[in-house]
């Protein structure tokens, strides 16, 4: 199993993830043009994509969306309540829905519901849609497992629940959220009601309390994080990694980073075997 985080942030969000038989992104806030670019750069072809896996309807989860999988056929995975969502801001009587496609469209692709809390399998991936906290209308991450490899991605919450606890636990690979250092954000130029939204319950998590749920879920085969949607006014990948390490062992055994809204990160192997994960090479 191998990933690669192709944007992450305020502006844009897609992670690529595949596995022996499948690949799979995971949201689409790139531009159609960008993700293809970006897919491309890391020795994958966008035709190879097996399935679109949306967390929530926020623009910046889904902005390539419409184009990308119409254009290459993918079929879209997305709860009933983000369905919905996307179906009222892409504009019913202008394009057509994701449940009722555009008939005019020459390449209509599939969406599938899935129902938070209940597994369902992509290929050989076993997936776990999990709830998540956030002003969205049925937000979730998504947990991933085949042959005793497990992957994570948990950003765009709030606040931590049990569940998402739960759903980290035994994790190989894992994409989490690091949004903002709370003194950073406080004197950042965002309006004070962006300021209250993003440290609501429903917002968006902070530096110190993912790296507090890090030491929560830390086990010996945990192998690879990688910090996601860090705010471009309110954090820094540097403050981010300090900040986590304060919660983490002296040695730690995994390799740590940040993703970033400008680049992909390199293709990067989930396996139990390897300690830490090693980049590869791109096809």
């Amino acid at each position: 199993m191998k990933f690669s985080v192709l944007s992450s942030g305020s502006k844009a969000n897609c992670t690529l993830l595949e596995s022996d038989d499948v690949r799979v992104l995971i949201d689409c806030g790139l531009s159609a043009k960008q993700t293809e670019l970006r897919l491309q750069q890391i020795g994958v072809s966008p035709a190879s994509i097996s399935a679109i896996l949306v967390t929530h309807e926020h623009s910046d989860h889904i902005s390539g969306l419409d184009v990308f999988a119409r254009r290459h056929r993918i079929p879209v995975y997305l709860t009933q309540g983000t369905l919905e969502a996307y179906n009222e801001i892409l504009g019913c009587s202008r394009r057509g829905t994701l449940s009722s496609p555009n008939p005019c469209s020459p390449n209509p692709f599939e969406r599938r519901i899935v129902p938070r809390g209940a597994s369902f399998a992509v290929g050989t991936l076993e997936v776990l849609p999990f709830p998540v906290s956030h002003d969205a209308a049925e937000p979730v991450g998504y947990r991933f497992s085949q042959n005793g490899i497990v992957f994570v991605q948990c950003t765009d919450l709030g606040r931590v629940t049990q569940g998402v606890r739960d759903a980290l636990k035994g994790a190989h690979g894992l994409v989490l959220e690091a949004n903002h250092d709370e003194d950073l954000l406080r004197s950042c130029e965002y309006p004070w009601e962006v300021k209250e939204r993003i440290l609501s319950n429903q917002g968006h998590l902070s530096n110190h309390t993912a790296g507090h749920l890090l030491s929560e879920i830390l086990h010996c085969d945990l192998l690879h994080v990688v910090l996601g949607h860090l705010s471009e006014h309110s954090n820094r990948p540097d403050v981010a990694l300090s900040t986590i390490d304060t919660y983490l062992p002296q040695k730690r055994e995994f390799s740590l980073d940040c993703a970033s809204i400008h680049q992909a990160l390199p293709l990067v192997r989930i396996d139990e075997r390897l300690a830490p994960a090693a980049f590869i090479e791109a096809a």
